[in-house]
This record gives structure tokens, C-alpha cells and sequence, in this order.
């Protein structure tokens, strides 16, 4: 058995240093490409380097100093800046040349989410098939030690979170997300309910269209505990059912 296990180990290694050796520019060309294709303005970035072991099970590319700009229908001001983000694809996927990126990972990251008075947000960034569906589909993003902004002005919102850690699960229309971190600011017109407070929150969402609807989910204030669901429709109308422990 631990002659078997070593010759394993020498193999998948061997095969890890082949993927690297000769396919590594063609997959950096390729990932970028495809990401580059699916956005509406270009990418931003200082480096690219492929990485065989850093992300294991998965490959990665790695891109360093990635900047996004946001919509055209704003002014081309920053949506996601990130000193780090990587590119997760499988392994026997890089065997057949099949260079769909699984999970992104970001860290060390600058989101900026507006929302202007039509209600349009700055985030439609990636194009459309003729059925209006996204053309690049992730299963997994991961954020951390990721700083969040985000600003509507019809009704009035305004937040300001720290994320330590989230994690947004994607499947289908489902996204379960998994967060952890620190809120300086939470206001709704002029009434602030999260200044300053530790908090947690596993919630499982279904979005469709203009509606949001927020299925069965908690919540974790400064060691309140809160269960919740309901739904959020047409940007505005917000419907929640909410249980203290």
C-alpha cells in the first residue's frame, strides 16, 4: 500500500508538472479570453499565472491587480477592484481543453454596487444570449477580506459591510450565501440598524426577474439570533416573516 501510494504521488505530480510546463500559456490565453468575451468593457490587471496546486482539487489562474469597471449607463467608475482573484477550473477538464471556469475566488477586494434613480444597478456587466441568460456561468464565487459598498436611492439605502468570508453558492436560479463579517453601516433612509455589529447569515435566495424571494434563512446580530423569509419584489416592496430566538 505505501509503495502504491507513493507512485501515485510521483504520477499525479508528474501530470501536474506537464499540465504546467505545456499547457499553462494556452490556458491563461484561454481563460482570459473567455472572460474578456462575455464582458462588456474590457478587463483591467497587472499579471496572470497559472497555478496547478494552489487551488487543489482545481487548477487556477490566478490574475493580480484585477480591476472591473462598472455598466456603461454609469461613469465607468470602479465595480470590483481585487488584489488577487483566481479562476478555478477541473483538472480533467484541462485533459480534454475544456476551459469552463468552475468557482472564483477574491481576495483583498473593493466592491462598489450602485443603483441609480431609474432603479438600474452597475453591475450588468457580462453579455447576453438571445434568451437573455449570462453567457459565463460560475458555479461558486468566494469572497474575502472583501470591503462592500453599495448605495440605492429609490427607497434610500446605504451599506458599508466588511466581509470576512462569503461564500455564494449558484445553481440554477438558487444562491445560498454564507457570510461572515462586520456592518459600519446599514441605513434605510435615515435609520441606521446595523451600525457598528458583528453578524453571520446563511440565507437561501431564489431570484427570478424582479422578484427576490428569501426561503427559509438565518441570521446572527451580535449573537441575536434571527430566522427569516419572505421576498423582495420589484426592487422596493419588501415581504418578511421574522422569528427572534
Amino acid at each position: 500500500f505505501f509503495r502504491f501510494l507513493l507512485i501515485s504521488i510521483f504520477v499525479v505530480g508528474s501530470v501536474f508538472i506537464i499540465i504546467t510546463s505545456y499547457f499553462a500559456k494556452d490556458i491563461k490565453q484561454s481563460i482570459l479570453k473567455k472572460i474578456q468575451q462575455n464582458l462588456e468593457n474590457p478587463l483591467i490587471l497587472d499579471n496572470v499565472e497559472f497555478s496547478s496546486y494552489k487551488t487543489f482539487p482545481y487548477a487556477s489562474v490566478e490574475i493580480t491587480n484585477l480591476l472591473v469597471l462598472e455598466s456603461k449607463e454609469f461613469q465607468n467608475d470602479t465595480l470590483l477592484f481585487t488584489k488577487r482573484a483566481y479562476a478555478e477550473i477541473s483538472l480533467l477538464d484541462i485533459i480534454n481543453k475544456i476551459y469552463d471556469i468552475q468557482n472564483l475566488i477574491i481576495t483583498d477586494a473593493k466592491i462598489n454596487i450602485k443603483y441609480n434613480d431609474l432603479n438600474q444597478p452597475n453591475f450588468l456587466i457580462f453579455k447576453r444570449n438571445h434568451k437573455g441568460k449570462n453567457l459565463l456561468s460560475i458555479n461558486k464565487i468566494t469572497l474575502l477580506n472583501t470591503k462592500l459598498n453599495l448605495t440605492k436611492e429609490v427607497p434610500l439605502l446605504n451599506i458599508n459591510w466588511d466581509l470576512e468570508r462569503a461564500i455564494i453558492s449558484i445553481a440554477n436560479q438558487k444562491y445560498t450565501f454564507n457570510t461572515k463579517g462586520f456592518s459600519k453601516k446599514l441605513a434605510v433612509g435615515t435609520i441606521d440598524y446595523m451600525n457598528d455589529k458583528q453578524f453571520k447569515f446563511i440565507a437561501n435566495t431564489q431570484i427570478t426577474n424582479d422578484v427576490i424571494k428569501i426561503l427559509d434563512s438565518d441570521l446572527n446580530i451580535d449573537n441575536v439570533v434571527l430566522n427569516l423569509k419572505g421576498e423582495i419584489s420589484q426592487g422596493n416592496t419588501l415581504n418578511l416573516e421574522i422569528y427572534a430566538q
